[in-house]
């Protein structure tokens, strides 16, 4: 989202009209409503004239984009990244990244040979290389 100059409101009405207006003017629009005998019907600075009925309510810009993302299909996972609608998550968590970075230095550092924490004999067969046998009893899971 692009950040903005000025603090910004979206009065939300029932139609789905969205009217945006600075932070100061959503507060004396809030102090109309709040007042006794307010009117049904109010004038915003730019001219409309509005329901108090019509009115949701006022709403940060964040929940507005949180909500044009739902109405889009977009979804987010655990890790906060924005997934489109029947998109699977392979997010992985921090925790999990730096370990994998980690694990990847102390492959790169095998004076043994080899190149995934594996040794491949000439018979085709694997067995798992010390370096990584050690890197995972130093940072079990």
């Amino acid at each position: 989202m692009n950040e903005i100059s000025c603090k910004i409101m979206c009065l939300s009405m029932r139609n789905g009209v969205e009217i945006w207006l600075e932070d100061t003017r959503i507060e004396n629009l809030r102090q109309a409503l709040a007042a006794p005998n307010a009117p049904q019907f109010i004038t915003l600075p730019d001219k409309q004239l509005i329901n108090r009925s019509d009115i949701v309510g006022v709403f940060s810009p964040k929940s507005m984009e949180s909500l044009t993302e739902r109405k889009n299909g977009v979804w987010r996972c655990k890790q906060g990244k924005a997934h489109d609608r029947g998109e699977k998550c392979d997010c992985m968590p921090q925790k999990t990244k730096e370990r994998n970075v980690e694990m990847y230095a102390a492959i790169a550092k095998c004076t043994r040979g080899c190149t995934d924490g594996y040794i491949t004999h000439n018979d085709g067969s694997c067995e798992k290389c010390e370096c990584l046998a050690r890197f995972n009893q130093e940072y079990p899971t």
